[in-house]
């Protein structure tokens, strides 16, 4: 059984107490969508239907709308629908096996640009877990390692690797412990429910996941390249999101090429490189333990976070790659106060040419972006090498200075990402039936989202949700 939770949850929820509004969300909005100029997409005339013209719940463009925020613990009245244009389908339409959506690139939506920011709620860290490399698993943070500080802003520090075969061990699947972290949300909401008057209840946490669902669903505001799914599964209120992989997914797992293998090999040895043996405070200096010369790619922390896009409650593990101490500010006159915060490790090539800059800004610090901001990590550390594996330099930027290079260029926007998710988690949660089985997909040829029925759902979320009505969460 989990211990008990690292920090207790804060006793006043940013949305209020109230989940009954949320629970009534519905995709479809009341008030008629605004129009929205046809953006360049794929050519839809193979379909039934319009991306953008006479959906099948009228308006301009069919669509949903977005939610008002009517005071604390209501949802409001319904708001003015300012984001991509989107076309829900009907679940019994004949060419879908469910619904879908569909909608424009982020940077030429200017209505999406232009929309009411939802509010985002800090992830507050409550509970985690370690896995060492034979899947065995403690509930503590014996797996959790400290940055070097002395890597920070060094040149030439070395290489980072070039056979992977020989010093790392097998890749695992960090997303195979989601029943983990089923079981680590149980212990917090047993944890709750004993601090509670009687007769009252936990938060309702509305979606339960791994970071990496969200990557996915945030980034396909502007990445519409990469196809992924997901299994969806609604259970007592709340929407289960399991990883699935896609059969190339599978495929290029079983046939990396050497170049593939050697790039990853450059992460785990920059990490080894980056990062010590835990500490259990921020006044130790030096290793905390013997380091093992051999990078273990099972290993790992997984944190156990909850936060809020809107008024969506989010549960979600997160794997991290180390932490640091720093010295916060506080709000009085008092000096600062050391705060152990989460860091996320990163390696690329040095972008040398306009192109690789270019390439570099618009992809890569979109995703280390979402990544980071979406699990509250603190910072971002990258390895830069050359083209010969060699470390070159090494940078440690927050997350204000990364969007900040990108600021005007016209490559993405987080305002935009996060009126983005908003938008699908509201149109995902009201589409999602009690006791409804799905797989969500996204299709990059014809730039839309699919919500498809599927068979069943794992046994280890069927078994969390008996566990929960057990405990008196239902």
């Amino acid at each position: 059984m989990p211990p008990s939770p690292f920090v207790p949850p804060p006793p006043d929820d940013l949305f209020g107490p109230d989940n009954d509004e949320y629970t009534r969300t519905t995709p479809f909005s009341t008030i008629t969508p605004a129009d929205i100029p046809a953006p360049p997409t794929p050519d839809y005339s193979a379909h039934d239907h319009s991306p953008l013209r006479g959906g099948p719940y009228g308006g301009a463009g069919g669509g949903f709308g977005r939610r008002g925020r009517g005071g604390r613990g209501r949802m409001g009245g319904p708001r003015q629908p300012s984001g991509p244009a989107f076309q829900v389908l009907p679940a019994n339409n004949p060419n879908l096996a469910s619904m879908a959506v569909l909608g424009l690139r982020g940077h030429h939506d200017a209505a999406l640009k232009a929309a009411k920011l939802p509010t985002f709620q800090k992830p507050n860290l409550l509970a985690g877990f370690s896995r060492l490399g034979d899947g065995t698993v403690f509930w503590d943070e014996r797996c959790l390692r400290r940055l070097r500080p002395a890597i920070l802003g060094r040149d030439g520090v070395g290489g980072v690797g070039r056979d992977g075969a020989a010093a790392s061990a097998a890749v695992g699947d960090s997303e195979s412990g989601f029943a983990d972290v089923l079981r680590a949300m149980r212990s917090v909401l047993k944890h709750q429910l004993a601090a509670l008057q009687p007769g009252t209840s936990p938060d309702r946490l509305h979606f339960v996941t791994f970071r990496n669902n969200l990557n996915k669903l945030m980034g396909v505001c502007y990445n519409r390249q990469d196809a992924w799914e997901m299994g969806v599964h609604k259970r007592l209120g709340s929407v289960y999101l399991d990883v699935h992989k896609t059969a190339a997914d599978q495929q290029q797992q079983q046939h990396k090429s050497e170049q593939q293998r050697r790039f990853e090999f450059y992460g785990y040895s920059f990490e080894r490189v980056a990062t010590e043996a835990r500490k259990t405070g921020p006044g130790e200096a030096g290793a905390g333990g013997e380091d093992s010369p051999v990078i273990d790619a099972n290993e790992e922390f997984c944190a156990v976070l909850k936060t809020k896009v809107g008024a969506h409650r989010v549960l979600m593990g997160a794997e991290m790659d180390c932490y640091e101490w720093v010295n916060m500010p506080q709000p009085s006159s008092g000096p600062p106060k050391p705060e152990r915060i989460f860091l996320e490790l990163k390696t690329s090539l040095l972008p040398e040419t306009e192109g690789q800059r270019e390439r570099f800004e618009r992809d890569k610090l979109l995703k280390w972006w979402i990544q980071s901001f979406v699990g509250g990590v603190g910072a971002i550390v990258v390895g830069f090498r050359d083209t010969r594996g060699r470390l070159v330099g090494v940078e440690r930027w927050s997350l204000g200075e990364v969007t900040r290079r990108v600021k005007g260029k016209d490559y993405w926007e987080a305002g935009s990402v996060l009126t983005f998710t908003d938008q699908v988690l509201t149109w995902l949660y009201g589409s999602a039936q009690e006791g409804g089985d799905y797989v969500l997909r996204f299709v990059p040829g014809q730039s839309r989202l699919e919500l498809a029925a599927a068979d069943g759902c794992p046994a280890f979320i069927e078994q969390h949700c008996q566990e929960l009505a057990a405990i008196g969460i239902s």
